[in-house]
């Protein structure tokens, strides 16, 4: 319930800034949207203290309903910008009337949601009002009990039979004075799901008049507040802790009562409440907890669940989950091995077993598919453990993760793309000094430390580049967040049909997009995403949807080769931050593109569009424009990708609210003002440029020097044989915080401001072709923190040298295409951390480039296309392929760039005779 408040609230706070940046009607829709807030707040502070399981739907709906009427509101009103005040004067007098609706409507809006707040929040106190004095009764359910452990039901308590009747043996004893039982078992062993269902159970409820389960809090000093709040009292903010240990004897007193501690993390958190208890005869104190050492030694009685369950018990709860549909739940025969290694596997774990037996009912039942899963536990049941750490991430930490549930299975994400999603989404915002992206980078790294996202692939210097969740993790996600996203797969279109009267919010297609129509429409209306992966989008549907989808956000197409025209509806949605048509074949974007005026990414890699219209600069809060086409197939070719055209006037209606972050790949146009139109853009983190004359060169450089915060610069020649002249920087220096450059062009030597970028990690430099009088290695050899060097026809000597004590912190570097190349030489600890060396196309290099001593941590040493007689050295035992003998990857292909079946030699050492 928290996420969809919180998604609310920062809606709201999204809504009062474009509100006052229209000064029309101020004052009245700020008010409705200081009561949409105030609403929020509320139901937040219930959800944190009562969070009755029966409300939790009426809130979620609740809170979506308040983002639904903002966006309503914001739907209605105009968002343009006006660079002078009189187009702004004439804007406010041709929109006061559907203004001043909007407004009224929002109002109506907000009016009735408090009514059905106030009625929610008032039925609620009178079905729980507390128990009478005297009378038995069972005052609150266990929070968040069925939110983490929701796969463990009832019956799945099956290897905790007798724990469960010893607790029942416990909870029944007419001891003296306060009795303390510990639950003590790793994540997903079952000790929640195990005391939740003897203490929800009538047997329980009528032994005790006061019964309080309390989810411990990180803020130790919000657990006494949150535990009388649990027994219908006031907490005054300012009482101190002395005050409210009191008053809970008061109400105690005299009183049997139990008292159920989840996850409780530290000793304090247990002291902090057992010493505001009354040790009333027949009361008791259950503890669940990870940290045997948290519990207290004078506890009365420990259930210790860390062996999990016998293996008996595993098979029977495996097979009820793997098996649902067979007479008496038996495992075929020819799954038994395979059944008994997964559950083994599992450690006893019920939340392990639950899970993957559940993933293994929808699995083809036969062996091969059984051994995958096998092969992919190690990884999945690290993480199932971890999941049951889902309910302490922030509100808005959830949201994050939950949204990985939108990617098919196995999908890899990449970490700028997905930062983009959540930024878009409105789950990320900038806090104090740091920008909104390296909140998110917090983010993604707090889910990474917790094992719940997995790192598929790292940058050169160790920072995320793919990631992605274990498809047991999707499961969870996909469960857990049926109310937060709808994931439209082949399996679940059945599903999805029958619920009918559930809203969707956040729709994935990963199937045929055409099986829609089998959806009322009507459920969409209220839909803020729509993400479409690599499925066929017949025109007329796709118009039907997005005409529904009337709040839509963010939407995303991706590998959706039919696509050929810009869908014309996508321009209705005004509310839109974040569109994506990659991997289409789009040709053109239309100039109303500028009725998107929130749109902050416009995402067109992969399409066939060459010119964007002159609409784009009045999209006032773009932050990233990637744009790009491939010319040709051969991505080793020098014009594989192409830019666009981007007019001098574009640049500088953009340039005006400079929040433009990312711009590539674009045309240098010829007309000389385009460049220094360029260096209005000062806060550009990325900036890639095509087609650059020789005599550009100056322009460029004095551009450039104006961007301090630039990160990434790739600068591409109009062909192989132009130079890039870049040598021009005046007295300023260049951009320090540089990290990656790319340099496609001949040059004469290394542009001496270079050696300057003590940030620079990564440098591609291509088609260089400077000979030996150029020094081509002496500008980068001492570059402190150059950690990856790929270089492409970049040398035309015949003798290529690496000094004694240079390229320190070089990890990987690539060698291609050197015509006349003949002998690669390494100084004395030169290269020391090099891990990965690739050689292409060297047609005239036929010796190993080091001998024994050098590189001695290099990992792979990847060949493509290289003659037959350095070939060679790998293939007979020689001296010289002994030096080689430390280096785990040795491959080979007649192909440069990839390994296709012909052509492909494993030459590593293993495979040595």
């Amino acid at each position: 319930m928290a996420d969809a408040i919180s998604a609310a609230l920062l809606l709201v706070e999204t809504a009062i800034i474009c509100t006052d940046q229209l000064h029309s009607r101020t004052s009245s829709v700020r008010k409705d949207l200081e009561r949409a807030r105030n609403c929020l707040a509320r139901l937040q502070q219930w959800d944190n203290h009562t969070n009755p399981q029966a409300r939790e739907k009426q809130v979620q709906d609740l809170a979506c309903n308040i983002e639904d009427a903002i966006n309503e509101y914001l739907l209605q009103v105009s968002q343009h910008s006006h660079t002078n005040r009189f187009s702004k004067l004439a804007h406010n007098v041709d929109h006061f009337i559907p203004d001043w609706i909007a407004s009224s409507k929002l109002s109506s809006s907000i009016d009735e949601l408090e009514r059905d707040l106030n009625l929610v929040t008032l039925l609620d106190s009178v079905h729980s009002n507390g128990p009478q004095e005297g009378r038995p009764s069972s005052s609150t359910g266990p929070q968040g009990a069925t939110l983490t452990h929701r796969f463990l039901e009832d019956h799945e308590i099956v290897g905790y039979d007798e724990e469960k009747t010893r607790l029942f043996q416990h909870l029944g004893e007419r001891n003296p004075e306060l009795l303390t039982i510990v639950i003590v078992g790793p994540g997903g062993s079952g000790k929640t799901t195990l005391v939740k269902n003897v203490y929800q159970s009538e047997r329980v409820s009528s032994l005790f008049h006061f019964q309080a389960w309390i989810d411990v809090p990180l803020d130790l000093d919000q657990l006494l507040p949150k535990l009388l709040r649990r027994f219908k009292q006031e907490v005054d903010p300012h009482e101190d802790i002395s005050d409210l240990q009191e008053k809970l004897r008061r109400i105690l007193e005299n009183k049997k009562f139990l008292v159920v501690l989840d996850n409780v993390w530290s000793h304090e958190a247990f002291e902090s409440i057992v010493n505001a208890l009354p040790k009333t005869e027949g009361s008791k104190l259950i503890v669940i907890t990870r940290n045997i050492d948290v519990a207290p030694v004078s506890s009365n009685y420990i259930h210790d669940l860390c062996a999990g369950l016998s293996s008996k018990k595993a098979n029977q709860l495996f097979c009820k989950k793997a098996f649902p549909d067979v007479v008496r739940n038996i495992c075929p025969t020819h799954l038994e091995d395979w059944a008994e290694q997964i559950v083994t596997r599992c450690e006893g774990m019920p939340w392990a077993i639950s899970q993957i037996g559940t993933l293994l009912a929808r699995t083809p039942r036969v062996a091969v598919e059984w051994k995958k899963m096998h092969d992919t536990l190690g990884s999945d049941l690290s993480i199932a453990s971890s999941i049951s750490h889902y309910r302490d991430l922030p509100s808005n930490h959830k949201e994050c993760f939950l949204y990985f549930g939108m990617f098919p299975e196995d999908e890899t994400i990449s970490r700028e793309r997905l930062i983009r999603l959540w930024i878009a989404e409105g789950f990320v915002r900038p806090d104090g000094v740091k920008t909104v992206e390296a909140v998110a980078q917090t983010i993604l790294t707090n889910l990474i430390d917790r094992n719940l996202v997995v790192v598929s692939a790292r940058e050169i210097d160790g920072r995320v580049k793919n990631c992605r969740v274990s498809n047991l993790v999707r499961e969870f996600i996909i469960s857990k967040a049926k109310h937060f996203i709808t994931v439209l797969e082949a399996k679940s279109v059945g599903n999805i049909v029958r619920d009918s009267g559930e809203k969707i919010r956040r729709l994935s297609v990963q199937c045929d997009i055409n099986l829609l129509r089998n959806i009322d429409l009507s459920r969409m209306t209220h839909t803020r995403t729509l993400l479409v992966f690599r499925q066929t989008a017949n025109r007329s549907e796709l118009h039907m949807v997005l005409k529904a989808c009337k709040l839509l956000r963010v939407f995303g197409l991706q590998g959706v080769p039919e696509l050929v025209n810009f869908p014309e509806s996508v321009i209705s949605l005004t509310l839109l931050r974040y569109l994506s048509v990659r991997q289409t074949n789009i040709e053109s974007v239309p100039r109303s593109i500028e009725k998107l005026g929130l749109l902050e990414t416009l995402e067109l890699k992969d399409t066939l569009v060459t010119n964007l219209p002159k609409g784009i600069g009045k999209l006032h809060h773009l932050r990233h424009l990637l744009v790009y086409c491939n010319a040709v197939n051969n991505n080793m070719m020098f014009g594989a990708a192409q830019g666009v055209e981007f007019s001098t006037s574009k640049i500088s209606a953009l340039s005006i609210s400079n929040s433009l972050q990312k711009l590539s790949l674009i045309k240098v146009n010829t007309n000389k003002k385009f460049l220094k139109a360029l260096g209005e853009l000062k806060d550009l983190r990325r900036l890639g440029l095509v087609d650059l004359h020789r005599e550009d060169g100056r322009e460029l450089c004095c551009t450039i020097q104006k961007m301090d915060d630039l990160s990434t610069l790739d600068v591409r020649a109009t062909s192989e044989d132009e130079y890039l002249d870049l040598d021009h920087m005046q007295s300023g220096s260049p951009p320090l915080l540089l990290q990656h450059l790319y340099l496609k062009g001949r040059l004469k030597r290394v542009p001496e401001w270079i050696p300057k970028l003590t940030s620079l990690k990564k440098i591609g430099l291509k088609w260089s072709k400077m000979d030996a009088d150029a020094e081509p290695l002496t500008a980068l050899q001492d570059l402190p923190n150059l950690m990856e060097l790929d270089l492409v026809d970049y040398y035309t000597g015949q003798v290529l040298g690496f000094g004694d004590e240079t390229f320190k912190k070089l990890v990987a570097l690539s060698i291609d295409k050197f015509d006349k190349l003949n002998l690669i030489s390494i100084g004395e600890k030169a290269m020391p951390m090099l891990k990965k060396l690739t050689i292409s196309r060297c047609p005239d290099l036929k010796l190993l480039p080091f001998s024994s001593g050098d590189l001695e941590l290099l990992e792979e040493l990847l060949l493509f296309d290289m003659p037959n007689e350095f070939i060679a050295e790998f293939e007979t035992d020689s001296e010289r392929r002994e030096d080689l003998k430390h280096v785990g990857v040795i491959h080979y292909s007649r192909h440069p760039g990839s390994y296709q079946s012909d052509g492909f030699k494993d030459l590593s050492p293993s495979k040595w005779r």
